[in-house]
């Protein structure tokens, strides 16, 4: 028996200048979670869609706030 949860899930795509080679990059990442048992907040109570996507919201500022490297150029800082 296979039992699968619910995603909830964001794609984010950004635009800016690399920072290395001061040309335009384009980044795109995927945030996620899954509503499951074992995705529970300090308290210990499993998250609901509102918290999770709360928390989604921060890591994507976070992320946005990063300079926007090519995937070459990153691996030369």
């Amino acid at each position: 028996m296979e039992v699968r949860f619910e995603e909830v899930a964001r794609t984010v795509t950004k635009d800016g200048i690399c920072p290395v080679c001061k040309k335009s990059a384009r980044r795109s990442k995927k945030f996620y979670q899954t509503m499951s048992p074992w995705n529970v907040d300090k308290s210990g109570n499993q998250k609901d869609r509102r918290a999770i996507e709360s928390e989604l919201r921060c890591e994507i500022d976070k992320w946005i706030d990063k300079p926007t490297f090519h995937k070459k150029c990153n691996l030369l800082n």
